[in-house]
């Protein structure tokens, strides 16, 4: 059986679901990866994997542009005629679901996935023409998802529910899938850690990421005299509207604010020497730093928006961190500073985060999902 896979970076298809597509492979399937650059083409293709380049530009918002975007989708489509189609993020999702339902009378796959993996920083703005933007968007959205053969996949319960409850989507069609998953066996904990109490905010270096939020709580800890490094590891997104700066990052790290370690493919290392894992994103689908982050034993300090609520887990057996407000350093601050001053609570905390990711986000679990959809048993 034929599948293809639309993503729009080749880095975030690589990071996030190339073991659900290498799984694909190990079945005997035939697997095309179709993304908007060509940045990892050369480590899809010596997977055994079929790698194709789109004319997907990320950044864009030229109407010319867009319709490039939806004729490249459209034309990998009809002519590679897939059984399954699975598209993931914003853009390949409306337009490749746009495609196959307006191809529906002349080609249609027998399974149509299209994997909601966040809202963007268009449903987060708060401009006229984000809002009216954002007001097309979810037009497109419930046409291209009126097809039997779609069937969506939400990150959390609190995107699902926005979807269905304003008639985007068929509650039937809806699906709920836990992220993309951590490997539990190499994201393991380890008893040696840094001398100093060690936070670590991993993602791309965007605004919506609450990296300046990050920041700025990273000044008041030097100001208050908490003895506590901030690390941040990610690179600057410039096709995204929401980046920050590198100037901004440099000079917080020659601050003192936090300690920039760039782009690293060792987070796994990074983590296990940490003390707590943080993300004060706006919005997010399922944060991958942070299934990661409990995967190692962390403890979690994020939002209390969607996606990041969902990490953190309170019960009979306790918590396995701390909620505070968007867009707020100064709470964000006292989070830190109250677990730096209780370190045994933190322990705890991140001994119930493994418990966490073994029981809910090991990548088994989600692969298995992803079969059932597929119809692999």
């Amino acid at each position: 059986m034929k599948y293809l896979y639309v993503i729009n970076s080749s880095e975030f298809f690589c990071s996030h679901f190339f073991h659900v597509a290498n799984s694909i492979l190990e079945k005997g399937h035939e697997v095309h990866i179709a993304c908007g650059d060509s940045v990892r083409a050369e480590d899809i293709e010596k997977a055994g994997m079929k790698f194709h380049l789109l004319k997907l530009d990320r950044k864009s918002r030229k109407i010319i542009y867009e319709f490039i975007s939806i004729l490249s989708i459209r034309k990998i489509i009809l002519s590679l005629q897939p059984q399954i189609i699975h598209f993931f993020t914003i853009k390949p999702v409306l337009y490749g679901c746009l495609s196959c339902r307006l191809l529906y009378s002349t080609y249609s796959p027998r399974i149509i996935i299209a994997s909601v993996t966040g809202l963007g920083s268009l449903y987060l703005s708060n401009s006229f023409f984000e809002k009216f933007a954002w007001f097309l968007v979810k037009i497109i959205y419930k046409f291209s998802f009126n097809n039997p053969d779609v069937k969506v996949v939400f990150e959390n319960e609190n995107d699902l529910d926005l979807f269905t409850n304003e008639h985007i989507v068929n509650k039937k069609q809806s699906n709920l899938i836990n992220g993309a998953g951590v490997d539990t066996s190499l994201f393991i904990p380890s008893q040696v850690k840094n001398d100093k109490f060690t936070v670590v905010l991993v993602a791309r270096l965007l605004k919506d990421k609450g990296i300046s939020e990050y920041i700025e709580a990273g000044r008041l800890l030097k100001e208050r005299e908490i003895d506590v490094i901030l690390q941040l590891v990610g690179d600057i997104d410039e096709h995204n509207i929401s980046s920050m700066s590198r100037g901004q990052i440099i000079e917080a790290d020659s601050h003192g604010y936090i300690q920039y370690l760039g782009h690293r493919n060792d987070i796994y290392n990074i983590y296990k020497q940490a003390h707590v894992g943080c993300l004060p994103s706006y919005r997010e689908g399922l944060p991958k730093s942070l299934i990661e982050a409990t995967s190692c034993g962390l403890a979690i300090i994020t939002t209390d928006v969607p996606g990041c609520r969902q990490i953190i887990h309170t019960d009979e057996y306790g918590s396995n961190g701390i909620l505070v407000p968007a867009q707020n350093e100064i709470a964000l601050a006292d989070a830190i500073e109250f677990l730096y001053h209780n370190q045994s609570i933190a322990k705890d905390m991140g001994e119930r985060s493994r418990t966490i990711a073994l029981e809910k986000f090991d990548m088994s679990k989600v692969k298995q999902k992803f079969h059932e959809l597929y119809y692999i048993h």
